[in-house]
């Protein structure tokens, strides 16, 4: 497994957490929140895939 999609994933779940941790809202919050979800799901779907072939 390459370390390359572990650090997505990290940095996507990081974008999801990091709006509670520094306390910001509008628009900026639910950006990052949608953007990590997204990066977290395709880079789980890439370990995911990895895995099975």
């Amino acid at each position: 497994m390459k370390p390359v999609v572990w650090a997505q994933t990290l940095l996507g779940i990081w974008l999801i957490l990091s709006p509670f941790v520094w306390g910001y809202s509008g628009f900026a919050r639910g950006n990052d929140i949608v953007i990590g979800l997204l990066v977290t799901i395709i880079s789980l779907m890439i370990v995911a895939d990895k895995q099975i072939s």
